[in-house]
């Protein structure tokens, strides 16, 4: 079965993070259900969150959909949590998801950032939570096909 857009692009997301060789490595998780222990800090946390869909054109029910990707960058320090934060912008944009009017994502935007940190003191993890904007189009009724 083909994968809806979405998916089409938390996995080109997570591929392109993986092979940018940031401080994270390998631990880049989509969609993770539980908790991060510390031996896989650093890492990198990729969340869906909400979309937006505009109607182009009412004839062939073209739609414009904005859809919102969460990236957490973790580390045990602020520096490094900023640090892999700067690395996945430049990773992101660098790969084919940044070109302009690629497939299926016409356009990425980083909307912004905001540090967190959780935990005791000897088991603190330290966020830089940025929030990106993925464009894609699709017909109405067709969320497996980006045009």
């Amino acid at each position: 079965m083909t994968a809806t857009v979405q998916q089409q692009l938390m996995d080109a997301v997570q591929a392109a993070l993986v092979a940018a060789t940031t401080l994270a490595g390998a631990n880049v998780h989509a969609d993770r259900p539980d908790d991060l222990p510390m031996p896989e800090v650093p890492a990198l946390l990729l969340e869906g969150g909400d979309e937006a869909i505009t109607l182009v054109d009412h004839g062939v029910t073209l739609q414009q959909r904005d859809w919102q990707v969460h990236i957490s960058a973790m580390a045990t320090t602020p520096a490094t949590a900023r640090e892999l934060a700067g690395q996945v912008e430049a990773a992101l944009f660098a790969s084919a998801l940044g070109q302009p009017n690629g497939v299926p994502c016409k356009s990425l935007v980083l909307e912004g950032s905001k540090p967190a940190a959780s935990g005791a003191l000897q088991q603190r993890l330290h966020e830089q939570r940025q929030l990106w904007r993925l464009t894609y189009f699709t017909q109405g009724g067709q969320p497996y096909t980006p045009l």
